[in-house]
This record gives C-alpha cells, sequence and structure tokens, in this order.
C-alpha cells in the first residue's frame, strides 16, 4: 500500500467507543472486530500508510436506535448524531499515533486524491476550490479540536451554523432516565 500511494478508507473508533461498546451492547458481537479493526489502524498509521476518514453511518432509524442501549449510549455518538462520526475518526486516528498534519490530510487531501480530483480541491493553494471550516482552537494540538468550529464558508458564502440539520429524535432518547 505505501509503495503503491494506495490511500485506505478507515472506519475508526476512539478507544472510549469501545469500551462503551463492551459496556453496552447485549451480545458484545462488534466489540472484538473493533478492536481488531484499531491494531490493524495503529499499524497502518506506523508503516505509513495514506489513510482517509470514512463513515459507514447513515440516517439512523429513531425506534431502532431507541432498542439498542449500544448507540444510545452516552459515548457512542457516531449514529446518534448528524455530523459527530468524523470527529471521532480524527481523535481515533490520533489515538492511533497519526501526526496532526497526517490526521488533517485524511479529512482533505487523501480523499481529493484517491477521488482524482486533487488538481481541483483537497489543499489550500491558487485556482483551487476551498471551502472552509475555521476552528477556535488549534487542530494541530489536539484533534478534539476540530470540533472547534467557529465559522464555515462554503461556495463562498458564510454558513448559519445555527440552521444546520440535526437529529432531535435520537437527542430526545439520548436524554431517557
Amino acid at each position: 500500500m505505501v509503495a503503491r500511494g494506495t490511500a485506505v478508507s478507515v472506519l475508526a473508533v476512539t478507544r472510549r467507543q469501545i469500551e462503551s461498546m463492551e459496556k453496552h451492547s447485549p451480545n458484545g458481537v462488534l466489540t472484538p472486530y473493533m478492536k481488531i479493526a484499531a491494531v490493524n489502524i495503529r499499524n497502518m498509521v506506523k508503516g505509513g500508510v495514506r489513510l482517509m476518514v470514512s463513515t459507514d453511518a447513515g440516517v439512523e432509524n429513531p425506534v431502532l436506535l431507541a432498542e439498542s442501549p449500544t448507540l444510545v449510549s452516552d459515548t457512542i455518538d457516531a449514529r446518534v448524531k448528524l455530523g459527530e462520526g468524523h470527529f471521532n475518526a480524527l481523535v481515533a486516528l490520533e489515538e492511533a499515533g497519526m501526526a496532526p498534519m497526517e490526521i488533517l490530510a485524511s479529512a482533505t487531501s487523501n480523499i481529493a486524491r484517491a477521488y482524482k480530483v486533487d488538481r481541483e480541491l483537497g489543499t489550500l493553494e491558487r485556482g483551487k476550490i476551498a471551502d472552509l471550516v475555521m476552528l477556535d482552537a488549534n487542530p494541530l494540538e489536539s484533534a478534539r479540536n476540530y470540533r472547534r468550529i467557529n465559522a464555515v464558508i462554503k461556495d463562498g458564502k458564510v454558513v448559519d451554523l445555527g440552521a444546520l440539520p440535526v437529529a432531535p429524535v435520537i437527542s430526545r432518547l439520548k436524554a431517557k432516565p
């Protein structure tokens, strides 16, 4: 993979998410696989494999979520709230030992390169398409800082962050006593 420059899409989860799966999963089916995946990701990071942050999560059915304590726990988030999964994947890559600039590339330029659109986007360069996410804290100091979004510029316009969709039904499910 390294010699060929092959990018690998990873579904990285944090240690905290794995612990939550162990605690809340009724049959523990996913936990062993997630632990193996975490080891594999650490090995790819050590080996210098070009990684891409990705997800297989979609919009979930709130009724099914209500019946699954694993998905409605206080630490599982990618499947419960829109827009959360990638933040955790970035933290998981940090936990796996990935360098801060490589973490940033895993969510930007590595993806553009893999899809062969890196001449048009993926990095901040003159003549390229560039939507911007401005943060209140340096993500190179901690991947958790990617959550600290101050502003977003999409297609040259500031995005009203308060108008973005959320999953209120699922949020109510999480609040159950």
